[in-house]
């Protein structure tokens, strides 16, 4: 799942490296319009576009876990506890997900729940990006 798509950059990655399907979430127009037509030039028959506000969609419940997200919101933004708290609350990762976050360097810092481990750290100028997995055991799985 790619939140706060914007090109779909990371959508179009994992679909060229077989992924079953991508849920692309989006909502501002021309960002929208770029991805469906890149998605047709690219016959990505697997994305699913959704135009909605992340927190929005979020609140919803869908089948199954997602494997891997991908959380990228407008530089600066102060959304990612929250979106964070959301994913696990409502039941979205699958045990074991992998979660990739981006941020502002020296911006907010970023709350993780418990069950989610840091891979990796890095800092490129002024975003700092982390990958975590969630725990792939408990009594709620």
């Amino acid at each position: 799942m790619d939140l706060y798509a914007g090109s779909a950059i990371f959508s179009f990655e994992c679909l060229s490296r077989g992924a079953k399907s991508v849920i692309a979430v989006e909502r501002h127009g021309a960002a929208l319009e770029a991805i469906r037509r890149n998605a047709d030039l690219l016959q990505a028959a697997r994305l699913r576009l959704v135009n909605s506000d992340v927190m929005e969609f979020l609140k919803r419940r869908i089948p199954g876990r997602i494997e891997i997200v991908f959380v990228d919101p407008p530089y600066g933004s102060t959304c990612l506890p929250q979106v964070c708290k959301t994913l696990e609350s409502r039941g979205w990762l699958a045990p074991g997900a992998l979660i990739y976050l981006e941020a502002r360097v020296g911006g907010e810092g970023i709350a993780v729940p418990g069950r989610w481990a840091l891979l990796h750290e890095k800092r490129a100028g002024q975003v700092a990006y982390r990958l975590y997995r969630r725990a792939v055991n408990s009594i709620d799985d």
